[in-house]
């Protein structure tokens, strides 16, 4: 066989197609440390409140203050929420809604189970409230996350029409994860590398990173100046490894809060001018579950005083 020379018509298009793949990889750099800084230098957000205790009660003074209301959630187990959400005419999505209205058929793999409404108030302003709680009488140990902020609404609703699409029509619902990035936060719903990432990064960033996680199952970039408390129902399920920093919730309720606490490095704080506490919560577990199989929502902010408050919250389990 023979030697054929490359004719020059090849090798323009080889090298043309060399550029471009180059141009493609410098561009995807560029955009992701784009993102990371703008992750960093987000503005502190204000106007949120956040429920540890009473729980049910708090989510029906909610949605009775709320003139239009769409809720996915895992499961709604107390009448009185249901009661109310039927009576303020309410679109929900359940996880059951989810698997049996594909035809019949339930999904092979994945929950829906994600745990947040979108509310639209009598003066016209929008809420979202989100966080680890499914609708149920008895608290746990939970939290309600409550944000004002109409554009973070705006997407949450977004997403909320999509996958109530997807249950009645059956459509994909790949392409709608995120992250969306606000002035004020960051929200993802997984079923993406990309959202892991995220997470992966603020762990990089951290000088200290605190979790409450019912179930923790995955590393993301543990150190051993990290604090994790699980539920004692999982802690079996821990990622092994050298990582000692890690508290299980002694007693019989269930520990089933989702949220990471993250402080900034000192290297951090020189080059940002805001404030160094992150907190991540909403309804995904740190787990592969979560992460790529599951439909679920997650909302990273900065906040002082909310960092307070779920450190105080975070450490008072780890005392338990």
């Amino acid at each position: 066989m023979f030697y054929k020379k490359p004719t020059k018509q090849l090798v323009f298009f080889v090298v043309v197609f060399l550029i471009l793949v180059l141009i493609l990889y410098i561009t995807i750099i560029k955009e992701n440390k784009g993102f990371e800084e703008k992750i960093l230098s987000l503005q502190e957000a204000i106007d949120i409140e956040v429920y540890f205790e009473n729980l049910e009660n708090r989510v029906l003074e909610i949605i009775g203050e709320s003139k239009d209301i769409n809720c996915a959630v895992y499961s709604i187990k107390s009448d009185k929420i249901r009661t109310k959400l039927r009576d303020k005419n309410a679109l929900v999505l359940t996880n059951k809604d989810y698997e049996e209205s594909q035809e019949g058929k339930k999904q092979k793999r994945g929950l829906m189970h994600n745990k947040f409404c979108v509310l639209e108030k009598k003066d016209g302003s929008l809420e979202v409230i989100t966080g680890s709680f499914n609708f149920q009488p008895k608290d746990e140990k939970n939290n309600i996350l409550l944000i004002k902020d109409r554009e973070l609404a705006e997407i949450y609703q977004s997403y909320f029409n999509h996958i109530y699409k997807k249950v009645f029509l059956n459509i994909s619902e790949s392409f709608f994860r995120g992250p969306y990035l606000t002035q004020n936060f960051v929200v993802c719903f997984p079923k993406s590398k990309t959202c892991f990432e995220i997470l992966q990064k603020m762990f990089e960033k951290s000088e200290k990173t605190r979790c409450a996680m019912f179930a923790f199952t995955t590393d993301p970039g543990l150190k051993n100046r990290d604090s994790v408390v699980v539920d004692k129902s999982m802690a079996h399920l821990f990622p092994p490894g050298d990582f000692s920093g890690i508290f299980v919730y002694p007693k019989n309720e269930k520990m089933h809060h989702k949220f990471c606490l993250f402080e900034l490095g000192q290297e951090e704080r020189e080059e940002n001018k805001h404030n160094k506490y992150f907190i991540l919560t909403g309804s995904a577990n740190i787990s592969k579950n979560a992460f790529f199989f599951n439909m679920e929502n997650m909302v990273l902010f900065r906040s002082q005083a909310m960092f307070n408050r779920f450190l105080e919250e975070f450490e008072n389990l780890k005392a338990s």
